[in-house]
């Protein structure tokens, strides 16, 4: 889940082009990009450092967690067909300052049990089983 105050950025590159995305401080969450065809390269820097190139294929969503306090976050594209870029960033440097607290303090469910739960279900698993083998005992001593 991506922080409240993150923002998205979408952009559509066609031919050659450079674009600025963020002005510091800032911290990339993530990024995908799409090519429209084999004819470029795509990168994503911050200042001069690549943090994300692309070949000539489609980039799945890949998180990561890079900012900067100093330096712009940049897409550099070349060649002449078209790119679709996504970037979500939060406009802070994560390492320095924390996620808004009230994000934390939201109703949540969860996808597995607790370990109350868990107990629970345990002992009411050896009860039937217990009444099961019960049951077939009983059967069995009464025939004879």
């Amino acid at each position: 889940m991506l922080p409240r105050d993150t923002i998205t950025y979408t952009i559509q590159i066609n031919g050659n082009s450079s674009t600025t995305v963020a002005v510091p401080p800032f911290t990339v969450l993530g990024y995908y990009i799409q090519q429209e065809n084999l004819a470029s390269n795509t990168n994503i820097n911050i200042g001069s450092n690549t943090i994300a190139k692309n070949y000539a294929k489609n980039t799945e969503y890949v998180e990561l967690n890079a900012g900067s306090k100093t330096e712009n976050l940049y897409i550099i594209k070349t060649g002449q067909d078209t790119a679709y870029v996504t970037i979500n960033y939060v406009p802070r440097y994560r390492s320095e300052l924390a996620d808004p607290v009230l994000e934390y303090q939201m109703v949540s469910t969860t996808n597995g049990q607790i370990d109350g739960t868990i107990l629970t279900n345990y002992f009411l698993l050896i009860i039937m089983c217990g009444l099961i083998f019960g049951f077939i005992l009983k059967k069995i001593l009464k025939n004879k």
